[in-house]
């Protein structure tokens, strides 16, 4: 999982504080294993740290789907 990952799963997220959209430079990754990765999620424009999330890595992720009805 790289930094475009973060983007494309957490897009159109944007800081509480200054308005700025979140891009890939928001993460930073802490930690990385097997399916786990931890990621510190700073905003870059003005600093808001929001602290740290856990993602799990899942198969599939990312491809495409059939939506739901």
């Amino acid at each position: 999982m790289g930094k475009k990952y973060y983007k494309d799963l957490l897009s159109n997220l944007c800081c509480s504080v200054c308005k700025n959209e979140l891009d890939e430079d928001a993460f930073t990754l802490v930690r990385k294993e097997k399916e786990l990765r931890v990621v510190k999620m700073v905003c870059p424009n003005c600093g808001k740290d929001y602290g740290i999330c856990f993602l799990k890595a899942h198969p599939g992720v990312g491809q495409p789907h059939e939506p739901l009805k």
